[in-house]
């Protein structure tokens, strides 16, 4: 689906990771177009937006992940940085944007966080690597309550500016292939396997080290 942020609109041409990215932004109001981005590599997710910039997760043979920003005012390349290697598994890179930070979660066990107005990394998080069939099908961060809520074994709840946790959920061992957080607090997760938890977290949301 096309991207909607304030009066403007962000349509990826094309399907993901078949020939270079096209994004073509138009006027939200009058359909108009404004700019052609092309970022030259295949895009592997859908683009997000934060604030003047969006960005494309992008797959290179050379460098693997690459997120590519670009400015939705004049169209111009603002960064292009390589995140990590392209995992041949079933799950495809995603990306989010909160608190002035791209935040692209990773199939190979890896989120990293990029500056949204510069493109360098301003954290990263590292887990256990995963066998192939631990790997979440769905790997779209979701962000609620004031925090990234990030699909991997086991599931993950960052802050989004630095990356700090917030709740230690080591004790679910549920694959999060479905991850959803009502207004509740409750936090779903769901297994491919046909097996859902539910938790309350509305008053655990706290930090849990310092960095």
């Amino acid at each position: 689906a096309p991207l909607v942020h304030g009066e403007t609109v962000v349509a990826l041409a094309g399907e993901p990771g078949r020939g270079p990215a096209v994004a073509h932004v138009l006027g939200g109001l009058t359909g108009a177009l404004k700019h052609e981005l092309r970022a030259g590599l295949p895009a592997v997710a859908p683009p997000v937006a934060w604030g003047d910039v969006v960005a494309i997760p992008c797959a290179s043979r050379e460098e693997g992940v690459v997120v590519v920003g670009f400015s939705l005012t004049d169209g111009a390349e603002v960064f292009r940085t390589a995140v990590d290697a392209v995992s041949s598994g079933a799950s495809r890179p995603a990306l989010v944007a909160a608190d002035g930070r791209f935040i692209v979660n990773l199939p190979t066990g890896r989120a990293v966080a990029l500056d949204a107005e510069t493109g360098e990394v301003a954290w990263s998080w590292s887990g256990r690597a995963s066998r192939a069939e631990d790997v979440p099908r769905r790997l779209d961060p979701v962000v609620r309550l004031g925090a990234v809520f990030l699909p991997q074994s086991p599931l993950q709840v960052l802050r989004p500016r630095d990356g700090v946790s917030l709740t230690d959920l080591s004790a679910n061992t549920l694959v999060p292939d479905l991850v959803r957080v009502d207004d509740a607090g409750a936090l779903y997760i769901g297994e491919e396997s046909g097996h859902l938890a539910c938790l309350e977290l509305s008053a655990r949301l706290r930090v849990l080290r310092s960095v």
